[in-house]
C-alpha cells in the first residue's frame, strides 16, 4: 500500500492517512485501521539524530525540522487517541 504526504486523488492506490515522516505516517496508518495499542519505540525528539538515521549523509538542520514536525503530529494524534504510548 502506497502512502503519501500530499493529496493522493490523482494517483491510483495511493493513500494519505496523515503524517509527514515515515515514522509518524506509520502511526497515523495504524490509527486509521483502529489499532488497539500503538507503542512507539526509538522516537527520539531531544535534538540528537541517531546513527540509524544516517545523519552524516543528510542535512542536519532539515532532519531536525522533520523531527520537530513528527513530534508535533504525534502529540496531536496522542491527544485524539489514548491508545498510543511512548516508551
Amino acid at each position: 500500500m502506497g502512502t503519501t504526504q500530499i493529496d493522493p486523488t490523482s494517483f491510483k492506490k495511493l493513500y494519505n492517512f496523515g503524517g509527514f515522516t515515515d515514522g509518524d505516517r506509520t502511526v497515523f496508518l495504524a490509527d486509521h485501521f483502529n489499532a488497539k495499542k500503538i507503542f512507539l519505540a526509538g522516537f527520539d525528539f531531544d535534538g540528537n539524530i541517531g546513527k540509524y538515521s544516517f545523519a552524516d549523509k543528510k542535512n542536519k538542520e532539515i532532519k531536525l525540522k522533520k523531527l520537530k514536525w513528527c513530534n508535533h503530529l504525534l502529540q496531536f494524534l496522542i491527544k485524539e487517541n489514548k491508545s498510543i504510548e511512548f516508551f
